[in-house]
Protein backbone atom coordinates (compact mmCIF):
# COMPACT_ATOMS: atom_id res chain seq x y z
CA UNK A 1 0.00 0.00 0.00
CA UNK A 2 2.35 2.42 0.74
CA UNK A 3 4.67 2.08 -2.59
CA UNK A 4 1.20 2.32 -4.32
CA UNK A 5 0.68 5.71 -2.30
CA UNK A 6 4.54 6.64 -2.62
CA UNK A 7 4.59 6.25 -6.23
CA UNK A 8 1.42 8.45 -6.78
CA UNK A 9 2.71 11.14 -4.42
CA UNK A 10 6.26 11.01 -6.94
CA UNK A 11 3.73 10.40 -9.97
CA UNK A 12 1.53 13.93 -9.07
CA UNK A 13 4.59 16.01 -7.60
CA UNK A 14 6.47 15.58 -10.89
CA UNK A 15 3.30 16.91 -13.31
CA UNK A 16 2.97 19.60 -10.54
CA UNK A 17 6.90 20.66 -10.81
CA UNK A 18 6.32 20.47 -14.66
CA UNK A 19 3.13 22.49 -14.75
CA UNK A 20 4.72 25.18 -12.24
CA UNK A 21 8.03 25.01 -14.33
CA UNK A 22 6.33 26.27 -17.50
CA UNK A 23 3.91 28.73 -15.89
CA UNK A 24 6.68 30.58 -14.49
CA UNK A 25 9.57 30.13 -17.56
CA UNK A 26 7.17 30.01 -20.33
CA UNK A 27 7.03 33.38 -21.48
CA UNK A 28 11.08 33.22 -21.73
CA UNK A 29 11.39 29.96 -23.16
CA UNK A 30 9.31 30.87 -26.14
CA UNK A 31 11.64 34.08 -26.97
CA UNK A 32 14.21 33.46 -29.48
CA UNK A 33 17.75 33.53 -28.19
CA UNK A 34 19.77 36.35 -28.62
CA UNK A 35 22.38 35.79 -32.05
CA UNK A 36 26.25 35.24 -31.32
CA UNK A 37 27.70 38.87 -30.84
CA UNK A 38 24.60 40.71 -29.85
CA UNK A 39 24.02 41.82 -26.44
CA UNK A 40 20.34 42.14 -24.58
CA UNK A 41 20.21 45.67 -25.49
CA UNK A 42 21.25 46.40 -28.82
CA UNK A 43 21.74 43.16 -30.83
CA UNK A 44 23.64 45.51 -33.34
CA UNK A 45 26.30 46.27 -30.35
CA UNK A 46 29.15 44.06 -30.60
CA UNK A 47 31.02 44.08 -27.09
CA UNK A 48 35.26 43.84 -26.73
CA UNK A 49 36.63 40.96 -25.35
CA UNK A 50 38.76 41.95 -21.75
CA UNK A 51 42.48 41.41 -21.86
CA UNK A 52 41.86 37.99 -20.16
CA UNK A 53 39.63 36.67 -22.68
CA UNK A 54 41.52 37.52 -25.30
CA UNK A 55 44.56 36.08 -24.03
CA UNK A 56 42.05 32.98 -23.76
CA UNK A 57 41.14 33.40 -27.20
CA UNK A 58 44.72 33.77 -28.57
CA UNK A 59 45.62 30.42 -27.14
CA UNK A 60 42.58 28.56 -28.91
CA UNK A 61 43.40 30.36 -32.38
CA UNK A 62 47.16 29.22 -31.54
CA UNK A 63 46.04 25.53 -31.07
CA UNK A 64 43.58 26.00 -33.95
CA UNK A 65 41.56 22.44 -34.49
CA UNK A 66 43.64 21.42 -31.38
CA UNK A 67 41.90 20.18 -27.83
CA UNK A 68 43.41 22.52 -25.44
CA UNK A 69 43.54 21.37 -21.48
CA UNK A 70 42.11 23.87 -18.77
CA UNK A 71 45.54 23.96 -17.27
CA UNK A 72 47.41 24.20 -20.80
CA UNK A 73 45.02 27.09 -21.31
CA UNK A 74 45.20 28.77 -18.26
CA UNK A 75 49.25 28.60 -18.33
CA UNK A 76 49.43 29.60 -21.78
CA UNK A 77 46.99 32.77 -21.26
CA UNK A 78 48.63 33.54 -18.00
CA UNK A 79 46.16 32.76 -15.51
CA UNK A 80 48.31 30.33 -13.55
CA UNK A 81 47.65 32.05 -10.48
CA UNK A 82 44.02 32.75 -10.68
CA UNK A 83 40.98 30.16 -10.23
CA UNK A 84 41.73 26.75 -11.49
CA UNK A 85 37.74 27.44 -13.15
CA UNK A 86 38.37 31.55 -14.73
CA UNK A 87 38.83 29.92 -18.19
CA UNK A 88 35.03 28.83 -17.78
CA UNK A 89 33.96 31.79 -17.23
CA UNK A 90 36.63 33.93 -20.11
CA UNK A 91 34.97 31.11 -22.02
CA UNK A 92 31.08 32.18 -21.34
CA UNK A 93 31.68 35.80 -22.76
CA UNK A 94 33.91 34.64 -25.59
CA UNK A 95 31.09 31.99 -26.66
CA UNK A 96 28.92 34.82 -26.75
CA UNK A 97 30.54 36.82 -29.31
CA UNK A 98 31.08 33.85 -31.80
CA UNK A 99 28.95 32.18 -33.63
CA UNK A 100 27.05 29.05 -32.19
CA UNK A 101 29.27 25.89 -31.83
CA UNK A 102 32.69 27.76 -32.77
CA UNK A 103 33.74 26.43 -29.20
CA UNK A 104 33.49 22.87 -28.61
CA UNK A 105 33.73 21.46 -25.56
CA UNK A 106 35.62 17.81 -25.55
CA UNK A 107 34.57 16.20 -21.80
CA UNK A 108 37.10 15.64 -19.91
CA UNK A 109 39.64 16.93 -22.16
CA UNK A 110 39.18 20.39 -22.82
CA UNK A 111 37.96 22.73 -25.51
CA UNK A 112 38.75 23.43 -29.28
CA UNK A 113 38.14 26.20 -31.56
CA UNK A 114 36.68 24.85 -35.15
CA UNK A 115 38.58 25.73 -38.30
CA UNK A 116 35.80 27.52 -39.76
CA UNK A 117 35.35 30.07 -36.84
CA UNK A 118 39.45 31.19 -37.13
CA UNK A 119 38.09 34.52 -38.83
CA UNK A 120 35.49 35.25 -36.36
CA UNK A 121 38.13 35.01 -33.29
CA UNK A 122 40.50 37.17 -35.55
CA UNK A 123 37.84 39.86 -35.86
CA UNK A 124 37.24 39.91 -32.37
CA UNK A 125 40.98 40.12 -31.17
CA UNK A 126 41.81 42.62 -33.32
CA UNK A 127 38.86 44.92 -32.42
CA UNK A 128 41.30 46.28 -29.47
Amino acid sequence: MRRQRDAAFIGRSHVANTVETADAYGAAMDSPAPAAGSTATDPLCAVRLGEQERAVLGVLIHHLGKVVSRRELARHAGLVELSERRCDSLLVNIRRQLPAGAILTVRSRGWMLHRWSESHALDLIRQH
